[in-house]
């Protein structure tokens, strides 16, 4: 979704940037040699990490490289595998040493947290504090802060998987939108319903029906309606049947946001299932998900008509992200599936 995404690196690794890049990065590496903490920007080693950067950046952005949980989710995380995380993560010993000062060859600090979606494993990431690269750096890496990490993993054991970094650093997007509240608003790619073009009718509504509605009334309003509503809501007049290997209930190109047609895919989950969707409700380790994001879509929303569990959102956090193949999503819980019906004047609400 995203044209572009750039990094603000707080640490580098240069060698290992070389061995995933190949011959072309080999000039930077030697330019860099063996300086370590912060230098000019403008500098040759600036220069040369700056370069080095940028190959590294185009090489993820084609490469796609997945979450860390999405390959947990799957079951396919094995040593080896690069991955990338966008987490708010905890520093832990990096204190003990001193900004600019002499560090040990076996010195070892590490930035790490708990998966959100899949929490019995922990997240380790360990470096060493040369490859720092900016004084600021020393302070996001020591306290709690969201840091973006592209890692390999170096082991995996008792639940806890051990990286070792190529990258630490900040992420930012290049805009494709002149609205950059578009983005601001944004967590993980995530678009409240009402702030898409073709729901816009849903914010006034809430406006005017402030307090909660209950979410009884979807009982008895079968999927196959909420689903050809929302198609006429977007002029949508391809509505397919359903069928077992479906990967999403609805793909169009009529959604519009910030006035732009959206490639949208939708997966609509009714009152077969009255309870709050898990994970569970969404298949084996919520493959429905990785189904939905396997569509060529750029927005993909997912309907509920009951709540929706954190987990579910944070599996959706977990694929919107990935450098190279953003994704922008939404989760219509039932309170705003009863919004949205009855800001259209659907299904008789």
């Amino acid at each position: 979704m995203v044209d572009e995404i750039k990094i603000t690196a707080w640490y580098i690794n240069p060698d290992r940037i070389a061995q995933l890049i190949g011959p072309k990065a080999n000039h930077y590496v030697q330019a860099i040699g063996t300086a370590v903490g912060t230098q000019f920007a403008a500098g040759p080693i600036g220069q040369a990490r700056y370069a080095l950067q940028s190959l590294l950046e185009e090489w993820l952005h084609l490469n796609k490289i997945p979450s860390i949980e999405e390959s947990l989710l799957k079951g396919t995380a094995k040593p080896g595998d690069h991955f990338s995380l966008h987490h708010d993560f905890y520093g832990k010993n990096l204190k003990r040493y001193a900004v600019g000062g002499a560090i040990p060859r076996d010195a070892i600090a590490e930035i790490h947290c708990k998966s959100k979606v899949m929490p019995e494993y922990k997240i380790r990431v360990l470096y060493h504090p040369n490859g720092i690269v900016a004084d600021s750096g020393w302070a996001r890496l020591s306290e709690h802060s969201r840091l973006y990490v592209f890692a390999y993993i170096e082991k995996i054991e008792n639940f806890e998987i051990i990286a070792r970094p190529l990258i630490i650093g900040d992420i930012h997007y290049d805009l494709p939108y002149k609205n950059i509240e578009y983005w601001t608003r944004a967590d993980y790619g995530e678009l409240p319903i009402d702030s898409i073009d073709s729901f816009e009718k849903v914010a006034k509504d809430r406006e005017e029906h402030p307090s909660q509605p209950k979410l009884d009334i979807l009982k008895s309003i079968p999927e196959r309606d909420i689903k050809h509503s929302i198609a006429e809501i977007i002029h949508e007049e391809n509505v397919p049947k359903d069928w077992a290997g479906e990967k999403s209930d609805l793909f169009t190109t009529n959604v519009l946001l910030n006035k732009t047609p959206m490639p949208t895919a939708f997966l609509f989950k009714g009152p077969a299932q009255f309870h709050e969707m898990t994970l569970a409700t969404l298949g084996k380790k919520g493959d429905q998900i990785d189904r939905l994001f396997s569509e060529p879509a750029k927005l993909l929303v997912l309907q509920h008509v009951h709540k929706i569990a954190p987990a579910v959102r944070n599996t959706m956090r977990a694929y919107a992200f990935k450098m190279g193949d953003m994704r922008l999503f939404s989760i219509v819980d039932g309170y705003d599936t009863i919004r949205l019906l009855r800001a259209y004047g659907k299904c008789g609400l």
